[in-house]
C-alpha cells in the first residue's frame, strides 16, 4: 500500500500539468452542481417567502374576464366598482377586509426632490390584509378615508428617495397639484412579485377617486376601484369564500351563474404560490441537469487522462 502511494506521488510529480488539469475538472464539475443547485433553491426559497409574507390566505379580485385575452378585448376595468366592495363586506364572511385599491402613476414632489410614483387609494384594512409594519408615524384610518382628508403614507423607498436620511414624518408633497401631509411611513417589505409597496405612496382611496385619477362610473352613479383584496381568515374557508364572492359579483354584474362570462378574475394567493412553486422546481431541476452535464465532462477528462497514465504504464 506505501509502495502504491509512493508510485501515485512520484507520478504526480512528473506530471503536474496533468495533475492541475484533473483537479480542476473535478473542482469545476462539483462546484458547477453545488453552485447551481443552490441558485434554483434560493430563488424558490426567495420567491416563495415573498409571496408568504404577504399571506397565502389572500384573495385578490380584479376587473377583466379571465377567458379574453385578445387584443381586441373591451376594457372592463369600469366593471369592479366600490358597491362590489360593499356587497362583499355585506355578506359577513370571515375575512379580514375588503380592502378595495383604485390608484394610478403620478409626480410626487417633495421640498428638496421628486420623483414618479405609483399612488395607490387604499382604505385602512389595507395595512392588516398586507402585514405592513410602520417604521415612524401611524397608517391611514378609516376616518381619513370618510373624510378625503389629504394624507399620505409612504413607501420605505420612496421616503428615502425624497428625503434622504431626513425626516419624513410631518413634511408635505405635492401630487398632481394637490398637497398631502405625510403621516407615516412604511418598514422595508421587499418585492412581492406584482410590484413593491416600498415604492408606492399610499393615500385614503377617496382621495385617489374624487381628487386625483377621476374613478366616476360611467353612469356618474358610483366609484371604480381596480382590484379588491380579501383575507380568508382561515385558510380552509378559501375554497368557500372565493365562490361566495364570485357568486355574489356575478349577481351583481347581471352575469351568467356559470361563470362564462365573467368580467372579473378572483385570484387564490395559495394557488399562484403553488405554480410558482412548480416553475422553480423545474428550473432547480434543469440547473440540476446543466450542472450534471458539466460534472459529467469532468469525468470524461479525468478518465482520459487516466487511461493515457495505464497506457503509459503498459507500454
Amino acid at each position: 500500500m506505501a509502495e502504491v502511494a509512493r508510485l501515485a506521488i512520484e507520478s504526480l510529480r512528473a506530471n503536474k500539468g496533468r495533475a492541475l488539469l484533473t483537479m480542476l475538472g473535478v473542482i469545476i464539475g462539483v462546484a458547477s452542481v453545488v453552485a447551481l443547485l443552490a441558485l434554483g433553491n434560493g430563488a424558490s426559497s426567495a420567491i416563495t417567502s415573498q409571496i408568504q409574507s404577504i399571506g397565502t390566505n389572500l384573495l385578490t379580485i380584479r376587473a377583466g374576464s379571465p377567458n379574453n385575452r385578445g387584443p381586441g378585448e373591451v376594457n372592463s376595468a369600469q366593471n369592479l366598482t366600490l358597491a362590489d366592495s360593499n356587497a362583499i363586506a355585506g355578506l359577513k364572511l370571515p375575512i379580514t377586509g375588503p380592502s378595495p385599491q383604485f390608484g394610478g402613476n403620478a409626480q410626487i414632489v417633495a421640498p428638496a426632490a421628486d420623483t414618479n410614483a405609483t399612488i395607490t387609494g387604499i382604505t385602512a384594512s389595507y395595512q392588516a390584509i398586507n402585514n405592513l409594519t410602520m417604521t415612524q408615524g401611524i397608517f391611514i384610518s378609516d376616518e381619513q378615508v370618510k373624510g378625503a382628508n389629504g394624507v399620505v403614507v409612504l413607501g420605505n423607498t420612496l421616503a428615502k428617495t425624497l428625503f434622504g436620511s431626513g425626516q419624513a414624518l410631518g413634511q408635505n408633497v405635492r401630487i398632481q397639484g394637490q398637497t398631502f401631509n405625510v403621516i407615516g411611513v412604511l418598514a422595508a417589505k421587499g418585492s412581492g412579485g406584482f410590484g413593491s409597496v416600498d415604492d408606492q405612496a399610499l393615500i385614503p382611496i377617496s382621495v385617489a377617486q374624487q381628487r386625483l385619477f377621476g374613478a366616476r362610473t360611467a353612469d356618474g352613479n358610483g366609484w371604480r376601484v381596480s382590484s379588491i383584496q380579501i383575507s380568508v381568515i382561515d385558510s380552509a374557508n378559501i375554497t368557500m369564500v372565493q365562490d361566495r364572492v364570485s357568486a355574489l359579483l356575478r349577481e351583481q354584474h347581471n352575469l351568467k351563474t356559470d361563470g362564462s362570462s365573467d368580467d372579473f378574475q378572483v385570484m387564490n394567493q395559495a394557488s399562484i404560490l403553488s405554480s410558482l412553486s412548480t416553475v422553480t422546481s423545474v428550473l432547480t431541476y434543469f440547473l440540476a441537469a446543466v450542472a450534471g452535464i458539466s460534472l459529467l465532462v469532468g469525468g470524461i477528462g479525468i478518465m482520459n487522462i487516466m487511461l493515457v497514465s495505464v497506457t503509459e504504464r503498459t507500454r
